[in-house]
C-alpha cells in the first residue's frame, strides 16, 4: 500500500491510497474504505503484470491500522480546512 498526495479539481488536497490486492480481497478492502470514508472514489483494474520485488501480503490487522491512520489523516486535514 503507498499513500499518496493528491489534489482534486472539485475537492481539493486528498490523500489517495493506492493498493494492489487480489480479487479475494476486495470486498473487505471494501469494507474498510466504506467504514472509514463513505464518500471515497475506488477505482478496481486487472493487471497483467508486475514488475519487481516489493509485494506483500497485509494482514487484515495491518489493514484496520492503514484505515485508522488514513482516518487521523482526513480528521487532520479537515480541521486545517476550518
Amino acid at each position: 500500500m503507498t499513500i499518496l498526495d493528491a489534489y482534486g479539481l472539485i475537492s481539493g488536497k486528498k490523500d489517495m491510497m493506492y493498493c494492489v490486492i487480489t480479487r479475494l480481497e476486495l470486498m473487505e478492502l471494501r469494507r474498510i474504505v466504506e467504514k472509514y470514508d463513505g464518500s471515497a472514489f475506488i477505482t478496481v483494474s486487472d493487471i497483467s503484470e508486475i514488475i519487481g520485488d516489493h509485494i506483500k501480503k497485509t494482514s487484515k490487522v495491518q489493514q484496520e491500522v492503514i484505515a485508522q491512520q488514513m482516518e487521523q489523516r482526513e480528521k487532520a486535514f479537515a480541521e486545517s480546512e476550518e
